[in-house]
């Protein structure tokens, strides 16, 4: 069998790296180291029969890129949050105390109550929503506890457009500070 260089699938790992990175956020040489060791692994356990190599490396390559952001989301989500104080009637957050596995700078805690307090009133009561019931939203499966969430929401009289706007601005927000 011909050798197989990762150079020559470079285009297949940036565009499954950048794809990821957009949908979750992670840094762009994790993934791709991550893509990495997915072709290492491919070359190992591809069969001709079974297909071409590039297909093979792809499908091959988007799972491993899957569990590798599953399993560091998970471990990103092992952060406890607990609010000392709520959202003020001018709109404006309290710091929290934050309990984590990895230390949280106090520059990190600016940034972050910066973020907050930088979102309109209506992202605020989300956030607030989410903080103040973790439980309720921390199921390891963003899509469902999306889901919770709009429905609770929706409970509280909430309008469709409301909500995705909302969500819309709180996406937006974490994206460039991130």
């Amino acid at each position: 069998m011909t050798e197989l260089k990762a150079e020559e699938y470079l285009g297949l790992m940036r565009q499954a790296t950048w794809s990821f990175v957009r949908t979750t956020g992670l840094p762009y040489e994790d993934l791709l180291s991550s893509a990495y060791m997915a072709f290492a692994n491919c070359t190992k356990t591809y069969e001709k029969s079974k297909g071409a190599f590039s297909t093979y490396f792809w499908k091959t390559c988007r799972t491993h890129l899957i569990d590798y952001a599953q399993k560091t989301q998970r471990w990103n989500n092992q952060i406890e949050i607990r609010l000392d104080e709520t959202l003020h009637d001018d709109g404006e957050f309290d710091l929290w105390s934050i309990d984590a596995i990895y230390t949280i700078t106090p520059e990190d805690q600016v940034i972050f109550k910066q973020m907050l307090d930088a979102l309109s009133l209506d992202a605020k009561e989300i956030c607030r929503v989410v903080f103040e019931h973790p439980e309720e939203f921390s199921h390891g499966k963003p899509k469902l506890d999306r889901g919770y969430l709009k429905e609770k929401l929706r409970k509280m009289g909430w309008t469709w457009e409301k909500i995705f706007n909302s969500f819309r601005e709180i996406r937006t927000t974490l994206t460039e500070t991130a």
